[in-house]
């Protein structure tokens, strides 16, 4: 009985951490990124063929990047731990 577990973890421990789940998470990120790609690279495409003019892509796209909707890094001092957002915090502490 032993020895048959003792086999059991051997096994496991052979096959590392690139386990079926790590493959699954892989496949899952690189699909996700594939799919993002190529919607922003066709993009001026489907504005071509919709006749919408360049200054009108290139206004989407500054629409985009400053919009709200979009993450921004800056705001996430806490969860990131710098500084500023440490130093907020331990004030209120007291």
């Amino acid at each position: 009985m032993v020895n048959k577990i003792d086999d059991t973890l051997k096994a496991k421990q052979r096959s590392g951490w690139l386990t079926r789940n790590v493959w699954g998470m892989a496949l899952t990120s690189f699909l996700s990124d594939t799919g993002h790609e190529i919607a922003t690279a066709i993009l001026p495409l489907f504005f071509a063929a919709l006749g919408i003019s360049a200054a009108m892509l290139g206004a989407v796209e500054g629409w985009r990047m400053a919009s709200p909707a979009r993450p921004s890094y800056s705001l996430a001092g806490s969860v990131t731990g710098s500084p500023s957002a440490s130093q907020s915090s331990s004030e209120g502490m007291c």
